[in-house]
């Protein structure tokens, strides 16, 4: 089949880029001819280098490169009316942005719980443009016509997403049926990295920004002095720079003897922290996944994540292979970092669980979910 793939970028490296990633991969694997279609040209050598995934004469690429900022937040509007003319000249369309990305697909990915698809207004867009009537008159229109282009969007072939906690919020905000799909994690790299015996030491790693709750662990480090937290993060551009120094400075305030701040951790420092550590952190309320905390179960560590998320759900389970914390008091997560200390988790059922996250079982999952397609074609 000709397939064509959308997802405004694949510069960031994130978990949602490494999905549409190993989903072209998978599909060229399979045969298909395949078409990425994006909105910002792809820096092959820093992707591959991030992500391990080569694509560069495997794949054609379309970019539709449009720098203006004339029209501000319609810029988003006209880039996917446009790219619709690409459509018909294919087999099958897959949105692997959808919670962005307002273009109909046979295929729909939606990553993460923005404010898109919960049909809420973003704090930074009711700070934007509620400044006065002007501003907010030309937002509403742009809401509406998001508003009519996600309803349509969603009428059209099948919706997937990350994990249940998604899967729940989507079926009763939208109305519509999710299945889903775990993004691939490279597990058995990080399973051969794993060690029965570990130090009692807390890893968290995370790209340096305070929505990230860094400081939280921090403050959380001193109920604890005898336990050594490692603290790592990607740093990159000035607000990422003054809250890792902020964070730097509240371990000298707090005169912390058990805390090592570590910026732009290697792959190779990261895979040793992670066999070494016992206690995995992810200070992310809401988070919808999480490739980090599926890297750190893979390695044998014991999940401390936030009970309203779907590291809880689906990586834990619920407690099987973690604690839970209800709030971000930092003597309530030393509490329950205490906890996962003296949790004792079944190997041999954590690599049965782990591998639910794998490459090959997301290539299955594909597989399965095209002949399912074209049954239905």
């Amino acid at each position: 089949m000709k397939i064509l793939v959308t997802h405004v970028s694949l510069n960031p490296c994130g978990g949602g880029e490494r999905l549409c990633l190993h989903l072209c991969k998978t599909l060229t694997e399979l045969g298909h001819d395949v078409t990425l279609l994006t909105f910002e040209h792809t820096n092959w050598k820093h992707v591959t280098d991030l992500t391990g995934v080569d694509l560069r004469n495997i794949i054609r690429e379309i970019v539709i490169p449009l720098k203006t900022r004339t029209f501000g937040i319609y810029m988003k509007l006209f880039l996917s009316f446009y790219a619709t003319r690409y459509v018909k000249k294919y087999d099958l369309v897959i949105n692997t942005h959808g919670e962005v990305l307002p273009m109909p697909a046979d295929i729909t990915f939606i990553q993460s719980l923005s404010s898109r698809i919960l049909g809420k207004i973003s704090q930074e867009h009711r700070e934007r443009y509620f400044r006065s009537i002007l501003w907010k008159t030309y937002y509403e229109i742009y809401r509406n016509l998001d508003n009519r282009l996600l309803a349509y969007q969603i009428s059209k072939g099948i919706i997937l997403t990350n994990s249940r906690f998604c899967k729940y919020i989507i079926e009763r905000t939208l109305k519509k049926k999710a299945i889903v799909v775990y993004p691939p994690c490279e597990v058995e790299k990080y399973v051969h990295a794993s060690k029965l015996y570990k130090d009692d030491a807390i890893l968290y790693i995370a790209r340096f920004e305070k929505s990230k709750n860094h400081h939280v662990l921090i403050k959380s480090a001193k109920y604890l002095p005898d336990m050594m937290f490692y603290i790592c993060g990607t740093v990159k551009g000035k607000s990422s720079f003054e809250y890792y120094n902020y964070c730097k400075n509240l371990i000298q305030r707090l005169n912390l003897r058990n805390v090592m701040l570590i910026p732009n951790l290697s792959e190779n420092d990261k895979i040793l922290l992670l066999s070494k550590c016992k206690i995995y952190t992810h200070l992310m309320p809401f988070e919808y996944f999480g490739i980090a905390p599926v890297e750190a179960l893979a390695s044998g560590c014991v999940l401390v994540v936030s009970k309203y998320s779907g590291t809880w759900i689906d990586v834990c389970l619920l407690g099987k292979f973690g604690v839970c914390f209800e709030n971000l008091e930092p003597s309530h997560v030393a509490q329950k970092i205490l906890e996962a200390s003296k949790l004792k988790i079944d190997i041999e059922e954590l690599r049965n669980h782990i591998m639910n996250f794998s490459v090959s079982t997301f290539r299955r999952r594909i597989v399965r979910l095209l002949s399912v397609f074209s049954r239905r074609s």
